[in-house]
């Protein structure tokens, strides 16, 4: 086992390309090889030449090479100036804040406790799930959607068809049992 848990090569000669050994240098994780390299290296081309064939050059870097508008729209493009602000002043929460103006916290009012804004979790937002603040950049580009639309006389879409479920309407009885 190399260093870092992996069968590797370069166990017997960690540093040759600082030796010299330039043949030796780069070297490859075994179970990266397979049996045969070479017809993993050639099956590998082969594959992608097929893919460039079928769908042609550009399609083979993604599905679209034009920015997604809506995306765009909500970049930020100015800097986020809140983040360097200071803390809140707890005392002034409470009405005790004696510093007035000589204090260097913020004299404002924390945001409710029940609003989803005071419950981030870093993981949440890191992995896009139960995220306040993506949930209320959408419901903000979905209302100035509906303005757009008003203004420039596009009738919003229409509501999707309501589902239905297939009832069997004439289901023979069961057998009766003798």
């Amino acid at each position: 086992m190399g260093e870092r848990g992996l069968s590797i090569k370069t166990d017997g000669t960690k540093h040759a390309w600082e030796s010299g050994g330039a043949d030796e240098f780069p070297q490859l994780c075994e179970g990266c090889l397979g049996e045969d390299p070479e017809a993993n290296r050639e099956y590998h081309a082969q594959q992608h030449n097929l893919m460039l064939e079928d769908e042609g050059l550009v399609s083979a870097y993604g599905k679209s090479s034009a920015p997604n508008q809506a995306l765009l729209r909500m970049a930020r493009v100015e800097p986020y100036y809140k983040r360097n602000r200071p803390h809140l002043c707890s005392f002034f929460a409470r009405g005790e804040c004696k510093r007035g103006e000589m204090c260097p916290y913020l004299h404002e009012m924390p945001p409710p406790k029940g609003s989803a804004l005071a419950k981030q979790n870093i993981k949440d937002r890191f992995h896009g799930k139960n995220d306040p603040v993506a949930e209320k950049m959408l419901a903000t580009e979905g209302k100035a959607l509906q303005i757009n639309r008003r203004r420039r006389g596009i009738p919003p879409p229409p509501p999707p068809p309501p589902v239905v479920e297939a009832e069997p309407t004439s289901v023979p009885p069961p057998p009766a049992s003798t």
